[in-house]
């Protein structure tokens, strides 16, 4: 049955509400004949405002409308019912009540078409995954349960290894599930790779889970001990999943290396050294002299202060400006990159004095601007010869 013109706008559209006190603007949802038989709540949104009262039209006025109702109009046209736009319909329209009473009866004959369309395949999983996703669930513990997806396609469940380190396993559940695989994702030093086969649930991604952090813990341990009492220059805030550490050595010297995830323990094959040709050359040295006294079963701090015969810096200790790998002109670590990014992306210090009294760090672009601002700058090709801004001993850089 359709809406009539007759009684005023509060009979037609009573969740149609004034927003000012001249009636300018009204706001509020229309109510389709299914949802008010159902008793569902309006969720058809649309806001009329630039209306003048006792005009003969609303030709001035605009519409705007949510995308349910926009949906539900094909766009918010409602070409389906005559070519006239909805916001012609309203400019031609002589009162609110008017439009309102075309717009309600639109709603319901779109409604209904919709209704009589045939639904697209449903994407909801059978009722046997979700009683079966819950029993799981359940047996696992939610104290287990991390987080879940609002669909439940996925799954996060929490883990805590021997040393009190929290971890997450994040499983996204196949339409096959359990028949088919999870896939996993976890902030590990290595892939994850799970064994699945019949009768297999969370609970036996959770076991291999755990097991991998077991595997892991001698790793982390020397990580955390390392991050804790030596001076990292990167990362800021490692994740369980890095192993890479730049530690500062002193005399603006850092030591960059990668940890083997299957062999902890023992000596990275990856370290590098970064400084001064006159502060690297003795510790290059010592690293390879003192590889015998590398010991698997001692914490990688321990083996580092062994072979390169020092003492690691800390952050806050007394050497802390002598230990220091920030560049000497900017004072940061990291410089932005000239073309935009993330701070993490820029460029790190790559210039040291080679005066063996001084060693300060310096960015290739910072030094070149000190340089190229300097008077007494001498520039062969590409190649800049000045001075130290700190020692004034004899400096050179590539320009380019």
């Amino acid at each position: 049955m359709q809406a009539t013109l007759a009684g005023p706008l509060a009979a037609v559209a009573p969740l149609l509400l004034p927003c000012d006190a001249i009636g300018s603007t009204y706001e509020g949802y229309v109510l389709s004949n299914a949802q008010r038989a159902a008793g569902l709540p309006a969720s058809l949104w649309l806001r009329i405002s630039g209306l003048c009262v006792g005009a003969a039209s609303l030709a001035g006025a605009r519409l705007e409308v949510g995308p349910e109702l926009a949906a539900l109009l094909g766009g918010g046209g409602g070409g389906g019912h005559g070519s006239v736009s909805l916001a012609q319909r309203l400019a031609e329209s002589p009162s609110l009540a008017a439009f309102c009473v075309e717009l309600q009866n639109m709603v319901d004959q779109l409604s209904l078409e919709s209704a009589a369309t045939p639904a697209a395949p449903s994407a909801t999983r059978p009722a046997a995954f979700y009683s079966g996703l819950r029993g799981e669930l359940e047996a696992l513990g939610w104290q287990r349960v991390a987080a879940l997806s609002p669909d439940l396609s996925a799954v996060t469940l929490a883990a805590v290894d021997a040393a009190g380190r929290r971890h997450e396993l994040r499983l996204s559940l196949p339409p096959g599930y359990p028949a088919a695989q999870p896939t996993p994702a976890a902030d590990l030093p290595a892939p994850l790779e799970l064994r699945w086969g019949a009768g297999a649930s969370l609970a036996t991604c959770l076991a291999q889970f755990e097991a991998a952090l077991a595997q892991h813990q001698p790793l982390w341990d020397s990580l955390d001990d390392l991050d804790a009492h030596a001076w990292v220059i990167e990362p800021s805030a490692p994740s369980r999943g890095a192993l890479h550490r730049r530690i500062a050595l002193g005399s603006h010297v850092s030591l960059a290396l990668t940890l083997d995830p299957a062999a902890p323990g023992a000596l990275p094959n990856d370290c590098r050294f970064m400084g001064s040709d006159r502060a690297v050359a003795p510790l290059r040295q010592r690293l390879h002299d003192n590889r015998g006294l590398w010991q698997e079963g001692r914490p990688l701090r321990g083996n580092l202060e062994a072979v390169l015969q020092l003492a690691l810096p800390q952050r806050q200790g007394e050497d802390a400006e002598e230990a220091s790998a920030d560049c000497a002109i900017c004072y940061a670590y990291r410089l932005l990159p000239a073309e935009g990014g993330a701070a993490e992306d820029g460029e790190a210090p790559d210039v040291n004095c080679d005066n063996a009294a001084c060693g300060k760090p310096f960015h290739r672009r910072c030094l070149v601007e000190w340089l190229n601002s300097d008077q007494t700058t001498r520039q062969s090709f590409n190649t800049l010869f000045g001075a130290c801004p700190y020692c004034s001993a004899p400096i050179t850089v590539k320009a380019g």
